[in-house]
């Protein structure tokens, strides 16, 4: 953002109204449904959770009988956390 140009500019697999994105290096996390691991240069799924839940929105702004997700990623990009109805899911990425 600090050149004012787009370095990257790839359609995303699950792209939907709604979609939450988490930036991290390279990749990207995709929150809908579950988590997916995107690669920012091609689009590319590199690694998904199926098993991890995540609230599905149809907007980001306005809907507030969904939750947003609750997310962290530890600073060193390698585990994400998603708080979970009953817990917290952490995740190990690669």
């Amino acid at each position: 953002m600090s050149e004012g140009r787009w370095l990257h500019r790839n359609p995303i697999a699950d792209a939907e109204p709604g979609i939450l994105l988490l930036p991290r290096g390279d990749h990207v996390i995709s929150l809908v449904g579950h988590p997916r691991l995107l690669d920012t240069a091609t689009g590319r799924l590199v690694a998904e959770w199926p098993e991890v839940g995540v609230p599905v929105k149809s907007t980001c702004l306005g809907v507030s009988h969904v939750p947003s997700p609750a997310v962290a990623l530890h600073p060193d990009g390698t585990r994400l956390a998603i708080a979970q109805a009953q817990n917290i899911a952490v995740i190990t990425l690669s």
